[in-house]
């Protein structure tokens, strides 16, 4: 009777529906895995069989009826990259009426619901031209929705009716300006039919006529507009006149070459003529900028250019000489010889050939004498770390040493940047960089003590509170005995909230992820490659110590499929081989590179590039750690975004146009956009490129496995549906760089905020969060669950316990340093729900959880845990657990199988073991993580790779 009892009770059921549940998980996971599977063999089986035959006379589409569901995107394919011919439109027409696909694709674009009628623009393409206008035109007609009018414009630009323009440019009137420039590069696909608009409207002065005018301008050069964007140039507008200096430089830079632009307040618009001189004759570029030099505000800018002049116009370089020689300016004098010095490489190798003449040596060496006296020895110390030959160090010795006579301080630069050999030659000791400490910050440790305070004292509280009026009567073991068993309820009902919490999300994810999904499907290749619809991008690679992955991380990045970007690997002070291996596999040469210092970093020591990688820069830098190294990228980023990618990661090729293609879904400026994390730990890598998807060997790295997918792929995309987002990953995340930059750039000692965090890139969204809440600007913040990143993972409990303590304390130095977002009413997803659940949650939590370990352990040996509660317990923490790491695991393959049948069903297993033993050692190490930032303990920690596993 006692057995029955037990099983009849209300615990006893929760217990064997959980335990249901997870029967059921392990069952259904892997039988959803092998369906998906089965379902994209028939899909290319289908489609395989429909293309070879449709071109031919042999073709019956009555055979394809029964799947008719795939046919519109193969005949899409097929629109895009087969040759049409006579027969073929013949079969296409005669498929589109067999199968009814014209009527489905109109009824489709006529319905009320979003999904369908983007689902109808994405095949609209498949219907008859002037019946596509009506319908397309209607739509713009009703829609309201920021994707459908924007995708709908896309279809009717392609189209090319000039009835639609009008419909389109109604939308501009009310448009934010990033999106504005969205609908103008769809616009530009109208041609002269714009042209012809234009005219007609020529005396419209509304501004987005002017900026749509001025866009046209600069696709469409001609001399009519000349006139034209040379009054926009002066206008009071500031976004008019950079549009139209910026449209200048491309298609008339000569006309910026005057006073009024060389000398003007605004700095866009001295940028921009100084830009426009790389572009005219190259010596009287140079005769033109070197008088300018000492003149007006931007000498950095123009010496950077005067370099790239010289880089691709070597004859010009006597002339330089000779003005360095003859100037009697020495401000003059000193920018000059910043230009020069980037042959200070040329100048010591001709002093040290022994068949250069003696009048060229002692010219040589007077110019490396005089170029290092005035502080230029970045470049001759980069040189010198590389060189192997002992004969040329021992001549270049005594010239160094004159330098240091006629300007001592120069001494200090070679003590901390050059090599301990050379410095032994100079009779100079090794100096290193002495940052200033980090301050010693009062209100965080506040903020820690009242967090530790709450973890240790709330429950006791509650506890005497609870039992006043029994508590001074009975004895102190039944006290304690009582307070177990409080101890325990209350960690049952915390276990029950924190794993809701959990689930909720998760149902934000699934409708997250459900829209994603579509939207992605409805853009094809073609509309993403238009020009302008996705911002260009600068992905920046900060690297130190990545000898062992390096290359395959740069080569999956060359290998992106993506309009417009360029790589920045910033090498931070790397002492392996992680330069050398660039420079040798990719035969870099040392080069000049222009770009603009907004932020305060470390010295840059070298850049290199190689004309076969055009869009590949790599920079070598003194160590200053990962945000410095960031902010070092973003000086030299020249794209719009910026995306921080950790360099022992790989992105799948079609990654950043993932996370970048949802810009355009929402009506808010996306500033800031994670992707997806995936462990590459048994990966098969060739080239940078994943050919083989396996899930780690290693016990801890499989654990991570499960971890990732329950707080990356569906817990981030849900937490981005709420508007409650903090946390981008520092292995793949893009962000707005002008907006970055105005915000301070990432945390460093150098920055305006005088204060170093290891949680950077959670700090900057935090920080980009603020100043959007404080500007009342309408942004968001975007996580997509579909862009992969895969990256080495701990193997080790070493290793993981220095990256979870790095990452722990990392969130308790934002949470404290920005305590005032909490229930703030301008950040109200932030401050009221966000911000509470990680200091409920992920700060005090781990306290909690310990705790009732701890006691459950002390009540189970005293006999204290009867039955039930031991089943309440394990229920609502570990099998209650279980089920919403099990569901995440549904949520991240319900799209598209990414892991093997066999690799399922082991994932099935290990989120059982993950839920024992695993979970609570993680919040053991959050624990010390807390402790350590309690003793302000700071950096990164070393992380060790093994590299990535190839064929």
């Amino acid at each position: 009777m006692t057995a029955i009892k037990i099983l009849t009770s209300p615990i006893s059921i929760l217990f064997l529906f959980f335990l249901t549940l997870i029967i059921t998980f392990n069952i259904l996971i892997p039988l959803l895995n092998h369906v998906k599977i089965k379902r994209n063999r028939k899909f290319n089986s289908i489609s395989e069989r429909f293309i070879e035959t449709i071109a031919t006379s042999e073709f019956k589409p009555w055979e394809f009826r029964k799947h008719a569901k795939y046919i519109p995107d193969i005949l899409l394919s097929i629109q895009e990259t087969v040759n049409s011919n006579d027969l073929l439109i013949k079969n296409i027409e005669s498929c589109m009426e067999e199968l009814l696909l014209e009527k489905k694709i109109i009824k489709d674009l006529n319905s009320k619901f979003t999904n369908r009628i983007l689902r109808g623009l994405k095949y609209s393409t498949l219907l008859n031209k002037d019946q596509a206008v009506i319908i397309l035109n209607s739509i713009l007609l009703r829609s309201y929705i920021q994707s459908v009018y924007f995708y709908c414009s896309y279809r009717l630009s392609l189209l090319g009716d000039y009835s639609s323009i009008p419909l389109i440019i109604g939308r501009l009137r009310n448009a934010p300006d990033w999106m504005m420039y969205k609908y103008f590069s769809l616009l530009n696909n109208f041609h002269y039919s714009l042209l012809e608009y234009l005219t007609e409207v020529e005396h419209n002065k509304d501004r987005y006529i002017l900026l749509l005018t001025i866009s046209f301008a600069r696709n469409h050069p001609s001399d009519e507009f000349r006139k034209f964007l040379i009054t926009q140039s002066k206008n009071n507008d500031h976004e008019l006149q950079r549009k139209a200096c910026e449209a200048l430089v491309k298609i008339f830079p000569e006309v910026l070459m005057n006073d009024y632009y060389i000398n003007n307040k605004d700095k866009n618009i001295r940028t921009s003529a100084l830009q426009a001189f790389k572009k005219a004759d190259p010596l009287f570029s140079l005769q033109t900028l070197s008088n300018l030099s000492f003149n007006i505000e931007n000498s950095s800018e123009i010496i950077q250019i005067m370099k790239i002049i010289i880089q691709t116009n070597p004859e010009h370089f006597p002339f330089l000489i000779n003005e360095y020689l003859n100037s009697n300016n020495p401000e003059h004098k000193k920018n000059i010889s910043e230009v020069i010095s980037g042959k200070i490489e040329f100048f010591t190798l001709k002093s040290s050939n022994k068949n250069t003449s003696a009048e060229d040596k002692y010219l040589y060496e007077n110019l490396i004498i005089n170029i290092l006296s005035e502080n230029n020895c970045e470049e001759f110390i980069s040189f010198i770390n590389q060189n192997m030959d002992e004969i040329l160090e021992e001549t270049t010795i005594p010239l160094v040493k004159k330098a240091i006579e006629i300007n001592s301080f120069i001494a200090e630069t070679f003590q901390l940047h050059a090599k301990d050999s050379y410095l032994r030659k100079l009779n100079l000791e090794r100096k290193t960089f002495s940052f200033p400490l980090n301050r010693k910050e009062k209100v965080k440790l506040q903020y820690l003590y009242l967090f530790l305070t709450i973890a240790i004292f709330f429950p006791p509280l509650l506890f005497l509170i609870f039992n006043y009026e029994t508590i001074f009567s009975i004895s102190l073991y039944s006290i304690f005995k009582k307070f177990i068993l409080f101890y325990s309820y209350g960690f049952s009902y915390y276990s029950i909230a924190i794993n809701s919490i959990y689930l909720l999300i998760m149902i934000f994810s699934i409708a997250g992820i459900k829209r994603q999904f579509a939207m992605w499907k409805y853009k094809s290749e073609q509309f993403l490659f238009q020009p302008d619809i996705l911002p260009s991008v600068s992905i920046i690679a900060p690297a130190f110590g990545e000898e062992h992955t390096i290359v395959e991380s740069v080569n999956s990045l060359l290998n992106l499929k993506y309009p417009d970007f360029e790589i920045i690997v910033v090498n931070d002070g790397s002492k392996d081989q992680t330069l050398n291996r660039l420079i040798n596999y990719y035969e870099l040469q040392r080069i000049d590179t222009e770009h603009m210092v907004s932020l305060n970093t470390s010295p840059v020591t070298g850049t290199y590039k190689n004309t076969k990688f055009p869009n590949l820069i790599v920079i070598d830098k003194i160590n200053g750690g990962k945000a410095d190294s960031l902010n070092t990228g973003i000086n030299f980023a020249s794209k719009e975004y910026f995306c921080g990618i950790d360099a022992d990661s790989l992105l799948e090729t079609d990654a950043l146009l993932k996370l970048a293609s949802q810009f355009i879904d929402y009506a808010e400026e996306t500033i800031a956009a994670g992707g997806n994390i995936l462990p590459a730990n048994n990966c098969i890598i060739d080239k940078g490129n994943i050919e083989e998807i396996n899930i780690p060997a290693a016990y801890i790295a499989r654990m991570q496995t499960i971890e990732y997918l329950r707080s990356f792929m569906t817990g981030r995309v849900g937490w981005s549906e709420i508007h409650g987002l903090l946390i981008i990953s520092g292995a793949f995340g893009l962000f707005k760089k002008d907006l970055v930059i105005k915000a301070g750039g990432y945390l460093t000692g150098k920055s305006r905020f005088n204060k170093d965090t290891v949680g950077e890139d959670m700090e900057l969204v935090v920080r980009l969060i603020k100043a959007s809440g404080d500007e009342n600007l309408k942004t968001r913040i975007n996580y997509a669950y579909n862009a992969n990143c895969w990256t080495e993972v701990p193997e080790s409990f070493k290793i993981l316990k220095r990256q979870r303590d790095r990452w722990h304390r990392g969130l308790l130095d934002i949470i404290t340093f920005h305590s005032d977002l909490f229930f703030s009413t301008r950040h109200k997803s932030v401050g009221f729900f966000a911000f509470p659940y990680f200091i409920i949650f992920e700060i005090i939590g781990p306290f909690f959880e310990l705790f009732a370990i701890i006691l459950f352990i002390t009540g189970a040996v005293l006999d204290i845990i009867n039955t039930d509660l031991f089943l309440l317990i394990f229920s609502t923490s570990i099998l209650y657990g279980i089920i919403v790491t099990q569901i995440s695991i549904v949520i991240s393959q319900s799209e598209k199988p990414m892991f093997k049948n066999t690799d399922s069903i082991l994932l099935v297993i290990f989120t059982i073991l993950e839920s024992i033993g695993y979970r609570q050692l993680i919040n053991f190490i959050r624990i010390t993580g807390f402790f350590n930032a309690l003793r302000q303990k700071s950096g990164w920690g070393k992380m060790q790779r093994k590299g990535f596993r190839k064929i």
